[in-house]
């Protein structure tokens, strides 16, 4: 099975940041959401 798709997850204390990578290693999308929220509410 070969990996589409790689999700990279930043746990700062005071913000967190989520990077969705497509199988080439290319940024798809970006997130930045502050510590209280937790990743389920992250859309990407």
């Amino acid at each position: 099975m070969e990996l589409q798709w790689y999700v990279g997850v930043d746990w700062g204390k005071s913000e967190h940041q989520v990077c969705l990578l497509n199988a080439a290693g290319e940024p798809v999308a970006e997130r930045e959401k502050g510590w209280v929220r937790t990743l389920a509410t992250i859309h990407l």
